[in-house]
């Protein structure tokens, strides 16, 4: 039986045109993520959302700090009640933390004592920063890395990263015609491909594939196999399974 960390970005939940929430396509992700524990898997969700979210809804434009943690307040039990909402036969439950939580033996132990207690109640945790509290993780951190830090916390096998792309590319594949897709890449991540992850992120979403690069280093490190691939289709987790869905497999040494 594996353990599998699966995160979610803000710009997959909500549509960056109509600013609408992706309702239908979350329900196919809870269908994965259900099947995944039928089938004997350990599934630990990572989700971003929250702001976003509270923006649809809200439509503020603010960007400073107080705003960004006062909507993520106003955002994260809207984002919890769909989670509910798409899940049929799976329980769900909200998990806010801190990286620092997880720096910490003591707070980290309980953590680690909480999920394992919620999967013996079949219970999915979903986790998400705690923004309201956590200044620093607002302005430089992201999901990506606590993804990467909760894998590496509850020895996951695989960490799945979700994104708008098919992986990591030699250039901006939206930019650049001549960006070839990167695979595989096998042990320490180079600086060369670290180069390649260089990009730009947008109000909602404090990440990009530079940071989802880091969080891969992270889990390599942790000796956790990482999948960065397009989120964007219904099923997005069987859809990677496919040997002919593009996608970027970091794998330990």
């Amino acid at each position: 039986m594996s353990k599998i960390v699966v995160k979610i970005g803000s710009a997959l939940l909500v549509n960056k045109d109509t600013k609408s929430f992706r309702r239908e396509w979350l329900n196919t992700v809870a269908q994965d993520i259900e099947r995944l524990g039928a089938s004997g898997h350990e599934v630990v969700l990572v989700s971003s959302g929250a702001i976003a979210l509270a923006r649809a809804y809200f439509g503020s434009e603010d960007n400073t700090l107080p705003n960004k943690q006062a909507l993520s307040t106003y955002g994260q039990p809207i984002l919890m009640a769909e989670y509910n909402f798409a899940f049929d036969k799976q329980s769900v439950s909200q998990l806010l933390l801190t990286r620092d939580d997880l720096k910490n033996r003591a707070r980290r132990n309980n953590i680690l004592q909480t999920i394992s207690a919620l999967k013996e109640m079949g219970i999915l945790p979903v986790v998400n920063e705690n923004d309201a509290v956590a200044t620093e993780e607002i302005k430089f951190g992201d999901n990506d890395q606590l993804a990467a830090l909760l894998a590496k916390a509850i020895n996951a096998d695989e960490l799945i990263i979700l994104t708008r792309t098919d992986g990591l590319y030699t250039g901006d594949p939206e930019t650049d015609p001549n960006a070839k897709h990167i695979p595989m890449v096998e042990g320490k991540i180079s600086r060369l491909f670290k180069s390649y992850a260089l990009g730009t992120t947008n109000a909602d979403s404090t990440g990009g594939m530079e940071s989802k690069i880091k969080a891969a280093e992270i889990a390599l490190k942790a000796g956790v196999k990482v999948t960065i691939a397009s989120g964007l289709e219904d099923f997005p987790i069987s859809r990677i399974q496919s040997s002919s869905v593009l996608k970027t497999v970091f794998q330990p040494a």
